[in-house]
């Protein structure tokens, strides 16, 4: 409790993202004649909730609509436009690499794929051919589907 919660609106006329005042984590502790205790620094004490501009009115709001031992992200919202609270990607401080075998040891290659009897399917590589003769011609049609358009395979990522 008592984090921020990093708060932002988009201008649509400025076409990008702007960065407003910060929202808090806040929890109600208690329940004292209708209106919500609130811990808004992390403290786990009751604090005046005028710090945060919080009125009675709403502390009597909050006690009807949640319960004791619930948080809530308070942020301050000052017109409609689309908004967005969240904070930036990252791990965890304490997080650690897994331990993940080299794809490049472990896994087929696709340079020289394995093929199947009776097709042209690249295993390795989910990759269909397809040869037809021309008919009347030295020439051959050949199809790969590693080349349509839109194909997702090389822009995949194996997540152990």
């Amino acid at each position: 409790m008592g984090g921020i919660v990093p708060s932002g609106y988009y201008d649509r006329q400025r076409g990008e993202w702007v960065p407003s005042q910060n929202g808090q984590i806040i929890k109600i502790l208690s329940i004292t004649g209708g209106l919500a205790d609130l811990d808004t620094d992390g403290d786990g004490i009751a604090d005046s909730g005028g710090t945060l501009g919080i009125t009675d009115a709403e502390r009597q709001q909050l006690a009807l609509n949640y319960t004791v031992d619930q948080s809530l992200w308070r942020v301050p919202i000052t017109h409609f436009t689309p908004w967005d609270h969240n904070w930036p990607y990252g791990p965890p401080d304490d997080a650690e690499i897994p331990d993940v075998p080299d794809p490049d040891e472990d896994s087929p290659t696709t340079d020289d794929p394995d093929c199947q009897g009776g097709s042209i399917i690249e295993c390795q590589s989910q990759t269909l051919r397809q040869a037809i003769p021309i008919a009347g011609t030295p020439f051959t049609l050949h199809y790969g589907s590693d080349r349509v358009l839109g194909r997702a395979n090389e822009r995949t990522l194996k997540i152990p």
